[in-house]
């Protein structure tokens, strides 16, 4: 697909293809009066009392081809703003249409191979390495939080500070938790630390359940 050029002007705003920009430049008598860079010109047209200058932008881009479209518009109707999103997948893509973006597009510009970002908007995927999240963030100009569900907000925020916090509130000893989730003591000593992640299955459990309230 050709990029089309999105022509800015005072009081004008149109879209032409290459054949025509040239012709647009002109338009209501303004003419190239002088060129700053690949994309910024400077217009100007006579008046009666001298001559008055305006700048104009000419932006370059390709158009969502009518299937991605049509994908988008029905991702929308789904949810109608990021707050109604459970999971990071979709959180992801909320923000990539919102951002105009393709996939290959995000891709490229965070350094990612393409494969492993449409993987990234898959909701089977429950972890996302907290680098990634901070450049997608940046991307997408927003906090990294609004791009995180329930546990990887777990993890993000600190994922040892909010385990042992459970377990103080719940008076346990690292033995007495790893006596419930039938782990060692070592495995939650490990997890406390950060030195091996803890799996949304046990996250679930730990939050999301009354597993830890049952009696043995």
């Amino acid at each position: 697909m050709r990029p089309d050029v999105l022509i800015k002007r005072p009081h004008h705003c149109g879209a032409y293809g290459e054949e025509e920009v040239k012709e647009a430049l002109f338009l209501e008598e303004w003419k190239i009066w002088k060129k700053i860079g690949s994309c910024m010109t400077i217009l100007c047209k006579p008046m009666r009392d001298g001559y008055e200058y305006a700048p104009m932008y000419v932006h370059s881009f390709q158009f969502v081809n009518h299937r991605n479209m049509t994908e988008m518009e029905k991702f929308f109707i789904q949810y109608r703003s990021a707050d109604e999103i459970r999971t990071t997948a979709e959180k992801l893509r909320y923000y990539r249409y919102k951002s105009g973006l393709l996939q290959k597009d995000v891709a490229d510009i965070i350094g990612l191979d393409r494969t492993t970002y449409v993987d990234y908007e898959r909701t089977v995927r429950d972890y996302y390495p907290k680098e990634h999240l901070i450049k997608l963030a940046e991307l997408f100009h927003v906090e990294v939080q609004d791009l995180l569900d329930d546990y990887n907000k777990f993890l993000y925020e600190g994922q040892g500070v909010n385990l042992k916090s459970l377990r103080k509130s719940m008076n346990l000893t690292q033995q007495g938790l790893a006596e419930k989730l039938s782990k060692n003591s070592a495995t939650i000593r490990k997890w406390e630390h950060g030195v091996i992640r803890v799996s949304k299955m046990t996250y679930e459990k730990l939050f999301k359940s009354d597993y830890l309230m049952q009696e043995e």
